[in-house]
């Protein structure tokens, strides 16, 4: 991460929207833990397709909400007007690092791309298990192993390569992948996120449609 454009970056500062932000993430997380822990103590849970998909979703959805929840408290301490217009008055208060912030967009970047390709397994799931009436052994020995097999490298590849780019950065209350041209501007990085996020939903939604297709016959 270049420290010219560490420099040039701002936190976003607005304690309102924080407040409700470390809400909903802590929620999550909290969700997440107990379904993670109701798996893990139940053995025939653990032996269970289902039940194993639910805990790589509940998986990932921890790692990204934890660093939702710390949001901003992993931005660098700095403070400029290039973005927001304001120096930020909380910036001494932030103890975090160029490493908290790479950290912060890994595990978001990474949930953002398993998360869904995940939920989409899960209606993959429901198909074979309900429509075509596929048993457990078939469904582990042809289904799910390919299932954790493609998205787990895909998604974690993807949050890697960033790293070789100097991709991640401070991004409104988190960190992510962004890229800023000298003068400041953020709009390349608000259309690559977008990209991404409309590339995912994309991918999960036609993979929804097409079961959906498939169960009407």
């Amino acid at each position: 991460m270049k420290s010219q454009r560490i420099m040039s970056t701002s936190s976003f500062q607005w304690p309102s929207i924080m407040t409700i932000w470390r809400i909903t993430a802590g929620l999550s997380i909290v969700c997440s833990i107990w379904v993670i822990t109701e798996i893990l103590l139940d053995k025939r849970k653990k032996s269970m397709c289902y039940h194993r998909i639910i805990f790589a979703i509940s998986f990932f959805n921890l790692i990204s909400n934890v660093w939702f929840w710390i949001g901003d408290l992993a931005h660098m301490p700095v403070f400029d007007t290039l973005r927001w217009g304001w120096a930020d008055p909380l910036a001494a208060l932030k103890s975090g690092s160029i490493t908290t912030c790479q950290m912060s967009g890994f595990s978001i970047y990474m949930g953002t791309l398993a998360i869904p390709w995940y939920s989409a397994a899960l209606i993959i799931y429901y198909y074979l298990a309900v429509r075509r009436g596929w048993k457990e052994d078939r469904l582990r020995r042809n289904f799910e192993r390919y299932v954790h097999m493609t998205i787990v490298p895909i998604s974690l590849i993807a949050a890697i390569i960033p790293f070789f780019f100097d991709l991640y950065d401070i991004f409104y209350t988190y960190c992510f992948v962004v890229q800023a041209d000298p003068n400041g501007n953020y709009l390349v990085s608000d259309i690559l996120e977008m990209l991404t996020l409309l590339a995912v939903i994309l991918s999960t939604s036609i993979m929804a449609l097409y079961i959906m297709f498939l169960i009407s016959f």
